[in-house]
C-alpha cells in the first residue's frame, strides 16, 4: 500500500460498493440519457449482463453518494479481476448534467485513486477518454495520468463515434503523481 497524503480539503463524494442486489440502481444510471454509450457499448446494457459480469467477478463498482447529504450522483465501474497484480479498466459518470461542473468527477477520481490504487485493490487503472472531452481531457492532465494509446473513429459515444485517448495509472506511479499535483483550486 501506497502513502499518499490526502486532498487538502476533504472530497465531497464518497464511494459505496454496489452489491449484486443494487445492480438494477447502477443499470438505471447507465440508462440515463444513454451514458452506456460513453463506456463503449454497442447497446445498453442489460440487468442480467451486469448479474453475470458480477457473479463472475469481471464486474466491480462504488456508487459516487455526496458526502453533503448522501444523494447518490454517479458511479465508478471497474472492468477486470480484482487483484493487486491486475490493471482493471474503469469509467466513472455523474449522468444529470445539472450535477456536473461541479467538481464531482474530480473528487470521485481521487476516490478512486485512494481506493483502488493506494489500497494496493489493482497494479493500475486505464480508460478511454473522448478527444473531443475537453474537461475530460483537463482533468486526466491535472491527475497527471499517463497517455498510453490513441485510436481515430474507435469508440462509440453518446455523440457517435469518436477519437479516444488511452489512459493509463499505475499503483507504483500513484504516490509520486499524486505529491506532484498542483492545490486543489487550480483543478480544472
Amino acid at each position: 500500500m501506497s502513502t499518499v497524503s490526502p486532498p487538502a480539503r476533504p472530497l465531497r463524494v464518497r464511494l459505496t460498493p454496489i452489491t449484486y442486489g443494487e445492480l438494477d440502481q447502477l443499470l438505471a444510471m447507465f440508462l440515463v440519457r444513454e451514458v452506456w454509450r460513453n463506456f463503449g457499448y454497442p447497446r445498453p446494457p442489460t440487468l442480467f449482463r451486469l448479474r453475470m459480469a458480477w457473479r463472475q467477478r469481471e464486474g466491480h463498482g462504488h456508487f459516487i453518494d455526496r458526502t453533503d447529504g448522501g444523494q447518490r450522483v454517479g458511479f465508478a465501474v471497474y472492468f477486470g479481476d480484482l487483484s493487486p497484480d491486475d490493471e482493471l479498466e474503469f469509467g466513472i459518470a455523474i449522468p444529470d448534467p445539472a450535477l456536473r461542473r461541479l467538481g464531482l468527477a474530480h473528487d470521485a477520481v481521487l476516490a478512486v485513486e485512494q481506493e483502488m490504487l493506494g489500497k494496493g485493490r489493482c497494479k493500475a487503472l486505464w480508460a478511454w477518454m473522448d478527444e473531443s472531452n475537453r474537461a475530460v481531457l483537463e482533468l486526466a492532465e491535472w491527475f497527471g495520468w499517463t497517455v498510453t494509446g490513441r485510436e481515430k473513429r474507435a469508440q462509440e459515444m453518446v455523440d457517435g463515434m469518436a477519437d479516444v485517448k488511452r489512459i493509463r495509472l499505475s499503483a507504483a506511479d500513484y504516490p509520486a503523481v499524486a505529491a506532484r499535483r498542483p492545490p486543489r483550486a487550480e483543478a480544472p
